[in-house]
């Protein structure tokens, strides 16, 4: 069986792409092989933050280049430069309130008056 026919169906059964352990939800790959990737991109970016840091830039101007929210890549608000979730995140950061409700933070179209 073909490495690609192998991993197509192992993610159709759910089950991980690596292994036959099955997948965490949302994901194709089990919760070792999940922390072994993690390690393994934070230890490459920790021994090359440049060049880390360059690759982010170049992603968020090619976001930003096909209209695209330069944060997360989602459709961005006609009005802004972000989508809205991530205009919710940023404004905190830039000083601009966002309400708390008893039940988590209002959305941001209804917190500015």
């Amino acid at each position: 069986m073909g490495d690609f026919k192998y991993k197509r169906e192992h993610r159709e059964q759910g089950l991980c792409m690596n292994c036959s352990r099955p997948s965490v939800p949302g994901r194709v790959k089990c919760a070792t092989h999940l922390q072994n990737h993690a390690d393994l991109v934070r230890r490459l970016r920790q021994e090359n933050p440049e060049k880390e840091r360059e690759t982010q830039r170049k992603l968020k101007e090619k976001r930003s280049e096909s209209g695209r929210c330069p944060t997360c890549g989602g459709p961005r608000d006609s009005s802004n430069v972000t989508c809205s979730n991530c205009s919710c995140e940023i404004r905190p950061q830039m000083g601009i309130p966002v309400f708390k409700h008893k039940r988590g933070f209002i959305p941001c179209e209804l917190s500015i008056k």
